[in-house]
């Protein structure tokens, strides 16, 4: 189905795209006990790799929320429509 696929894309690309932040993210969580600032996490994420260590993880977190977001753009794009022939047929009932 075309909603399934245009939200595994937007899913998946917002994901990838997103995902220097959530390593940022997640290095500062996992220090949270030393008061970790944004400019040491991103010091120690580039210290373990340079610039490929910001997209660790990437394409699992991307086939997840592809799948994720897939699945909600389908069952809305499916609620809607069904909702739109209810309210089709009430208007036909009561004229």
């Amino acid at each position: 189905d075309e909603d399934f696929m245009i939200g595994m894309f937007s899913g998946a690309v917002s994901a990838g795209a997103t995902t220097p932040l959530d390593c940022i993210k997640t290095r500062m969580m996992c220090s949270a006990a030393s008061s970790p600032s944004l400019k040491v996490a991103c010091r120690s994420i580039w210290a373990d790799g340079g610039a490929r260590a910001f997209f660790t993880g990437m394409g699992p977190r991307a086939v997840s929320n592809g799948i994720n977001t897939a699945v909600f753009f389908a069952f809305y794009e499916a609620i809607q429509k069904m909702m739109n022939k209810q309210n089709k047929q009430l208007e036909a009932a009561s004229s």
